[in-house]
């Protein structure tokens, strides 16, 4: 038992030794007015995550957003964990794609709480400015969510575009 529990022991240690964490994050703020259908929207999403190797990684995003719309009130909590495969890499620039689990907390002002979850894959690149640091870029998905009674589903590369900047240790 004990030769077993020092095998497990001194593998994750080798793993965790070599291991490169990453962690960033980006903020945004939007405002539209669409025939008087105004909309702002202020966001924070702190990022984390694990390097597995050349092609994988692992990460989880914390999203908060503060929204003012016609339609809602209030503030937005999202927990995000997704695996990134890299399938491209030239030099310092790499393409990506994100697999996104989503858990969503709406907390209006006025009303109850909406709860919901939601899946997408979103395709990025990135490029490393340095050994420690990169930007990534995120344009669009194609995904599906469900919100309460609200059920969303569409593709789109125009739709939004994330950037972050990560520091990897």
């Amino acid at each position: 038992m004990k030769k077993l529990f020092f095998l497990v022991a001194f593998m994750a240690v080798s793993m965790f030794a070599s291991a490169q964490f990453y962690i960033g994050g980006s903020v945004g703020f939007n405002k539209t007015d669409n025939d008087g259908a105004k909309t702002t929207n202020f966001k924070i999403a702190p990022d984390f995550g694990y390097v597995l190797n050349d092609n994988w990684s692992f990460g989880l995003a914390l999203g908060f957003s503060d929204l003012e719309s016609t339609d809602f009130i209030g503030k937005e909590y999202i927990v995000s964990p997704y695996a990134r495969y890299t399938f491209y890499r030239n030099g310092a620039f790499s393409v990506f794609t994100d697999g996104v689990f989503e858990f969503v907390t709406q907390k209006p002002e006025i009303g109850d709480n909406a709860n919901g979850w939601g899946i997408s894959v979103e395709p990025g690149i990135a490029y490393n400015l340095s050994d420690k640091f990169s930007v990534v870029a995120k344009i669009g998905s194609l995904g599906y969510a469900d919100v309460e009674e609200t059920t969303a589903y569409g593709f789109g590369l125009d739709n939004e575009i994330k950037f972050a900047l990560y520091y990897s240790f």
